[in-house]
């Protein structure tokens, strides 16, 4: 068992005392592999990005380079937080490429600009394949330079296998049975994930994915702790909401898919509770 413990704490002011609640979220490693891919269609993911050409060819996803075309990723509808991944590639040995996960796409970031963690494939000499890598944000966050072995585990002209685990801010990866990452960072606790089709010179360059199996440990923060109430979850939960001057007017902003999106002239909104002491989760 993997046991992610979540401390909260309320202080009284009163008392001057601290009061402290502890739950531990426990992830059950019995959690059942399941594929990213089904069938010979594409139903699940989307594009996003590039014009690469994406396409199904027996139990592999393939993924071709168009010239001209910045990088393009063929994502999961579904965004995953906790998960333990494995997936098997093999690519031209002249293309880059990569694996996103936690990653994201918003239109207030960069027009709509893919974002998030990847795991690095690299055929080069440098052989960084299995690095951490962030997409679109910060860059490098682990390289492989000072990891010989993990460096040497990437295989040219054949499949690599590749695990990914992530749990909280907990990343791990291996390399066809060898450890090249072990790093710590928690800009991001979930997202959809992504194959790459970096951009290239010519068309035609390919990259292949096939044996993509996930175990989904759940979104951390998915459930409020004990005590805790949705404010905003659901379009049920728009009865939690009111117009900025507590008007019994229904709220006119929209909801859209999972989300509530602002309708431009109209009222802001406010709660319909007042809260003193609190911990927000947004």
């Amino acid at each position: 068992m993997v046991h992610r413990v979540l401390v909260y704490a309320q202080s009284n002011t009163k008392k001057k005392t601290m009061i402290t609640t502890i739950a531990a979220l426990v992830l059950s490693q019995s959690a059942p592999w399941t594929p990213l891919l089904v069938g010979n269609s594409l139903a699940g993911w989307h594009q996003l990005g590039g014009k690469a050409k994406y396409s199904v060819e027996g139990d592999e996803i393939v993924g071709r380079t168009v010239k001209g075309t910045p990088n393009s990723f063929l994502c999961t509808d579904k965004a995953y937080g906790d998960f333990e991944l494995q997936y098997d590639v093999k690519v031209d040995p002249k293309l880059n490429s990569g694996v996103q996960v936690r990653s994201n796409s918003v239109g207030g970031y960069k027009n709509g600009q893919v974002h998030g963690y990847q795991i690095e494939i690299d055929p080069s000499d440098r052989a960084w394949s299995g690095g951490l890598y962030d997409e679109g944000r910060r860059l490098w966050l682990q390289d492989v330079s000072k990891n010989p072995a993990g460096q040497k585990a990437f295989k040219n002209n054949g499949w690599n296998h590749f695990r990914v685990r992530a749990v909280g801010d907990h990343f791990q990866t291996w390399l066809n049975g060898v450890a090249v990452t072990d790093y710590r960072d928690d800009l991001s606790s979930f997202g959809f994930i992504g194959l790459q089709v970096h951009n290239f010179a010519n068309d035609g360059a390919e990259v292949r994915f096939k044996n993509l199996m996930i175990k989904d440990y759940g979104i951390p923060g998915a459930t409020p702790p004990r005590g805790g109430t949705w404010l905003l979850h659901s379009k049920a939960d728009i009865a939690n909401w009111v117009t900025e001057n507590r008007s019994a007017g229904q709220v006119e902003w929209k909801w859209a898919e999972d989300y509530l999106e602002i309708v431009p002239g109209k009222s802001d909104i406010i709660t319909k509770d007042k809260y003193t002491d609190f911990q927000l989760h947004v």
